[in-house]
């Protein structure tokens, strides 16, 4: 499947109970494309939302106890589009969040996940936010989800290795005379990525425009 299907296999998720609160899940590995596709979706159904946050890399923003506090903080400030906003606690977030959203149609992402306690601090129950509010939480571990009772999920799997080819190809050989050239580099680098977009898109380039020998240095070819 192409990004593409991915977008509208999320989109199609969001279809269904217009006037119910939705929390749909986007599941795969890490590196695999699930932020892009929910920035993708974000970006095309933002307007309907009276108020819309997105938080990036939630595992990496909360690995202290206090940082939970700060998750709640920016989730406020980012639909409120207030900087201000002063939360003591984690309880005092969970009343403040359903206080302040629950009146509002909201767009909520939750990039990256990791376990539920990140979830329950920043949308624990439907009730908290408007009729028609939709959050869309992207993780690493399916249990996530399921444990927090979201059994809407669109998986998110490698591409196909015919599409990760076009993808290197087009990246690192602009003289279409060496790309039937450079088989065993454009194997090990598919190797090396393990199917995985982001994995040959970080380091293309790099790679572009250097020569074998340098490559070599990054352990990349055969």
């Amino acid at each position: 499947m192409t990004m593409g299907c991915w977008v509208e296999n999320v989109r199609s998720l969001l279809s269904t109970g217009l006037d119910e609160v939705r929390m749909i899940g986007i599941w795969g590995a890490g590196g695999i494309g699930k932020s892009a596709i929910a920035k993708v979706v974000y970006n095309s159904i933002t307007s309907q939302f009276g108020g819309r946050g997105l938080l990036a890399n939630v595992r990496e923003t909360s690995s202290k106890p206090d940082d939970l506090v700060h998750l709640q903080k920016a989730l406020l400030s980012e639909i409120l589009w207030k900087k201000n906003i002063v939360v003591f606690s984690a309880d005092g977030g969970f009343n403040l969040i359903r206080d302040r959203l629950c009146c509002r149609k909201i767009l909520l992402v939750l990039d990256n996940v990791e376990h539920g306690d990140q979830l329950n601090v920043l949308a624990r129950e439907c009730e908290w936010f408007g009729k028609g509010s939709t959050i869309i939480i992207m993780t690493r571990d399916k249990h996530v989800l399921t444990s927090h009772g979201i059994d809407q999920v669109c998986e998110v799997k490698a591409l196909i290795k015919v599409k990760l080819l076009k993808v290197l190809v087009n990246m690192l050989f602009q003289d279409k005379r060496k790309k039937n050239k450079q088989g065993d580099i454009i194997d090990s680098i598919l190797g090396y990525a393990n199917d995985l977009p982001l994995a040959i898109v970080v380091p293309g380039p790099f790679l572009c425009h250097r020569i074998k020998r340098e490559w070599d240095t990054v352990g990349l070819t055969c």
